[in-house]
């Protein structure tokens, strides 16, 4: 899985990204309030968007060595950050159980997924109580074309251009 990440990594530089290690250590794990909590990172690299790219945003493969009890052994785990390490969008495995290991195919999968959205190429999928997908899919295209819609209490929105956009 983390392989497959770094093999992400390797081809967007060839396409233009610059793939540097960053030495992170640390990022903020807010449970129920405990902003002081961190999540160590044994592994990390920052891949910026080709230098030709306005308004895309940067993003993070960030690996933890979670030890296992029962083996001896380590879980990889990998974390995809985007637009600063501590902005985490995807965590891989969601769990590490082997009964709810979904096998290598789906696992491999889902780092695909996590690395296409990074890169802002993929839209993205949003449900809050009480609003109608249309209405978020309008939001949205009110918030690419520098507008400002009313949003959901809370809601943070941040408006990025993909990596690789279209001719």
């Amino acid at each position: 899985m983390t392989a497959r990440a770094r093999v992400w990594a390797e081809v967007l530089a060839e396409a233009g990204a610059a793939v540097v290690p960053d030495p992170v250590r640390g990022i903020p794990f807010d449970e129920a309030g405990r902003a002081d909590l961190t999540v160590p990172v044994d592994r990390a690299l920052r891949v910026a968007p080709p230098a030709d790219v306005d308004g895309a945003s940067p993003w993070w493969l960030l690996e933890t060595d979670v030890p296992q009890d029962d083996d001896g052994g380590v879980l990889p785990v990998l974390r995809v950050a985007v637009g600063a390490p501590g902005q985490v969008h995807a965590l891989l495995p969601d769990c590490g159980c082997d009964a709810c290991d979904p096998g290598s195919d789906e696992l491999l999968e889902a780092v695909d997924q996590a690395v296409v959205r990074a890169d802002g190429t993929a839209e993205g999928l949003g449900r809050v109580p009480g609003w109608p997908f249309e209405a978020l899919t309008d939001a949205c295209r009110d918030l690419a074309a520098g507008g400002r819609p009313r949003l959901p209490r809370g809601t943070e929105a941040t408006v990025r251009a993909g990596w690789f956009p279209e001719a």
